[in-house]
């Protein structure tokens, strides 16, 4: 109902619902809206209202509202229905992973971790020193 919905977000009732999409990303998400004078992000509006995702219209129907979401998620990042679906058909992980994060290294982080520990011991020795 249109008296939850103002409830969720903290607003005033007001049977008059204004509401204004101000910024849209390039995969139609919404980053930022008006609703009766108060701008929202796109994912307060998904994290408030519990939707399944930031592409999403909302319609005023009497007292109550209509909701109409695309896709799932925020739009930022791996799908996991995707990547669930190509690890059912083969894919292995760095492939996923390539496929959603394009133009990245998937690195082992043991040599990392090996060096860091090494330069941490040198400095340990070199306090003890002191």
């Amino acid at each position: 109902s249109l008296k939850e919905f103002y409830q969720k977000l903290n607003l005033p009732y007001n049977k008059n619902l204004n509401i204004e999409v101000l910024k849209r990303s390039t995969t139609n998400r919404i980053l930022l809206l008006k609703i009766n004078d108060k701008e929202f992000k796109g994912t307060d509006i998904y994290n408030l209202l519990s939707l399944r995702s930031t592409d999403f219209t909302i319609e005023l129907l009497g007292d109550n509202l209509k909701i109409i979401m695309k896709g799932y998620g925020h739009g930022v990042g791996m799908s996991q229905y995707g990547a669930l679906g190509m690890a059912k058909k083969g894919y292995t992980y760095q492939e996923i992973l390539k496929h959603y994060y394009s133009n990245t290294e998937i690195k082992k982080l043991k040599l990392l971790f090996l060096f860091i520990l090494k330069e941490f011991q040198k400095a340990f020795v070199w306090a003890e020193e002191l």
